[in-house]
């Protein structure tokens, strides 16, 4: 929520007193910060249309709902494990009777791996805020800012190389100085996209000095305010010629470590039947990039399914990185496996990401039967949604992460002496933050 124009007036509104929800026309006819805030909008003269107005007092609304979200958390003597919450067999009830509690010490690290690294997403609701609020737990936040597309034009009946940089309106500053005050790292994930044909588009980069200079370039520009960059490059490992993909992650590397930037590689996880990333091209860059991030989520691709098993966790890190490389504590603590604190809802066949905020509102409204799954090693609350003339009512099943699987999957961590990469971080509950 830091840096919305709506909140910051509606909290330096609030100092004097506190809101108070009603249940009038308005969700937040009650609150006077809130009410404040249209009153200037009403009166600021702002020449908005109808709609316009309307789209920016929906989201006033919107943005307060996440405020008292957040102030219901509330701060513990006791941890998760001190409550004896870390369970196989859990109910609707106790999930909504803990998940806003969690341990007043927010320095403290339970974790026990090398390093924890989170995504924050600045789409995902108050992403910023639990990051901030939690970020001691972690040495780098990654939010996903940037995304660079790669076109070909035509110019002058030949092919060439057009940049476009996304995601600089989404930087903010102030946040990323509250989290470095901290002692928490900001690098940012950039997204490599290449436009319409992967293969030509990334052979037109990968066989030319001249484009991968070009690129190379413009990824120092954007790392410039920061420690480094993330880099995601979508499609890169599916090319026949992966020593043209690893020839170019070492030319940006090198770049980068010229300048006294720090370079992490998001890589796919293990697809069964794929040609991607394997063993011998993780031993060809692990000594040039700073840290490799195993993307070990979405196992189910939003098909009815588990989301993450951990034997395909396990799996990850031996086809990609080969447990003997682990040996090494030095490149053991390089490598980073993703726990991702976002689910899947399926309402029937169709699935739609879900967060910690609507996992809660849907276990609130419907009554719901929570299963364990000891071969994917993760839970799935079950109900049945009636609709008129539907006597059998539609199936939903609600993928979405509890205090044991995320147990699960840091346990295989610790024992590869790997660290570890959140996905989601304003996705997550309070009480989730209490693992790291």
């Amino acid at each position: 929520l830091r840096g919305s124009p709506f909140i910051l007036l509606a909290l330096s509104l609030s100092q004097a007193s506190e809101p108070k929800i009603s249940t009038g026309k308005s969700k937040i006819a009650g609150s006077e910060p809130a009410d404040a805030l249209r009153l200037e909008i009403e009166r600021s003269g702002a020449n908005l249309t109808s709609e316009e107005k309307k789209e920016v007092l929906e989201q006033i609304d919107s943005e307060w709902e996440l405020l008292e979200w957040l102030r219901q958390a509330k701060a513990s003597n006791t941890g998760v494990q001190d409550r004896n919450l870390i369970k196989e067999v859990i109910t609707s009830t106790s999930i909504l009777q803990n998940h806003m509690k969690f341990f007043k010490d927010t320095t403290i690290r339970r974790s026990r791996v090398a390093k924890v690294l989170g995504f924050v997403t600045p789409w995902s609701e108050y992403g910023y805020a639990m990051a901030e609020k939690f970020a001691k737990k972690f040495d780098i936040l990654s939010p996903t800012w940037f995304e660079l597309k790669l076109r070909r034009r035509d110019v002058n009946g030949k092919k060439r190389l057009a940049l476009e940089l996304r995601g600089d309106h989404l930087v903010s500053p102030e946040w990323k100085t509250a989290v470095e005050s901290k002692g928490c790292s900001v690098i940012p994930r950039l997204l490599i996209d290449p436009e319409g044909s992967i293969n030509k588009t990334w052979g037109q980069i990968l066989r030319s000095r001249k484009a991968q200079e070009k690129v190379t370039e413009k990824l120092v520009q954007v790392s410039e305010p920061f420690e480094g960059l993330l880099l995601e490059l979508y499609g890169a490992w599916e090319l026949p010629r992966k020593s043209e993909t690893v020839a170019f992650i070492k030319r940006v590397a090198a770049s980068f470590k010229t300048r006294n930037k720090k370079v992490l590689l998001a890589l796919p996880p293990y697809r069964k039947g794929s040609k991607g990333f394997t063993y011998e091209h993780f031993l060809k860059i692990i000594d040039d990039v700073d840290g490799i991030v195993l993307l070990t989520i979405g196992y189910s691709d939003s098909n009815l399914g588990a989301e993450s098993p951990v034997n395909w966790v396990e799996q990850t890190l031996h086809e990609a990185v080969g447990m003997k490389s682990l040996e090494s504590r030095e490149i053991a603590e390089k490598v980073m496996v993703v726990v991702s604190f976002q689910g899947t809802h399926y309402r029937g066949q169709q699935g739609a990401e879900l967060s910690g905020r609507r996992f809660i509102s849907l276990l609130e409204n419907h009554t719901c039967a929570i299963h364990w799954n000891p071969k994917a090693m993760e839970h799935v609350a079950v109900y049945k949604e009636k609709e008129s003339g539907d006597s059998g009512g539609i199936l939903n099943m609600l993928m979405y992460p509890t205090l044991a699987s995320i147990q699960a999957r840091l346990r295989v961590c610790r024992a590869a002496g790997v660290s570890v990469g959140v996905w989601g971080v304003g996705q997550g509950l309070h009480y989730f933050f209490d693992l790291l």
